[in-house]
């Protein structure tokens, strides 16, 4: 058999699907954390982290969870019958490749969640990119201040994304569906 390139190992069925449904996932992801903010910003709510701390809005971070919990099973189901072809549903198979995936998905949790507190609540990149594309093309973006954080906070949640992808990829190839 021919030695494979460095480009043959990467590109080949399984990451090209994994890009695939991974797309598809944080399709999943950013549509449901839009909808969340736009609902947050419909009713009024400043998220659960705003009862601890009433100066700032914490909404992005519940939006955040509710992202997850849903692109979570719908990856696991991709990922399983489609990327990784775990086919079997015996329950013994499918809690422990479940529970690996969960556990897994919650340190990405950690790691999203991290960024996103990072980028939007310390580092301000909401503010800032606002600020900056504002200046930059002078369009108004947004139609009001909760607007402008519905879509900066998303360019946070873009960055954050491209570490999560990377590292669910690493997770499921060599610990979640490893070939035996």
């Amino acid at each position: 058999m021919p030695k494979q390139t460095l480009l043959q190992k990467i590109l080949n069925r399984e990451t090209i699907l994994y890009l695939v449904f991974g797309v598809l996932t944080t399709i999943v992801n950013m549509g449901v954390y839009w909808v969340s903010m736009r609902a947050f910003a419909a009713l009024g709510w400043q998220g659960v982290g705003h009862l601890l701390d009433a100066s700032k809005n914490y909404d992005y971070l519940d939006a955040d969870i509710i992202a997850w919990v849903l692109s979570v099973l719908f990856a696991f189901v991709s990922n399983k019958l489609f990327v990784f072809e775990s086919k079997s549903w015996q329950r013994k198979v499918a809690l422990r490749e479940f529970g690996a995936f969960v556990s897994a998905r919650v340190v990405s949790l950690g790691v999203d969640i991290g960024g996103m507190f990072l980028l939007v609540s310390v580092l301000a990149l909401d503010v800032w990119a606002g600020g900056l594309l504002l200046r930059w093309w002078d369009i108004p973006l947004a139609h009001s201040v909760s607007d402008t954080m519905v879509q900066y906070s998303l360019l946070a949640k873009c960055i954050v994304q491209v570490l999560i992808v990377l590292l669910n990829y690493a997770f499921s190839k060599w610990f979640i569906f490893k070939k035996k």
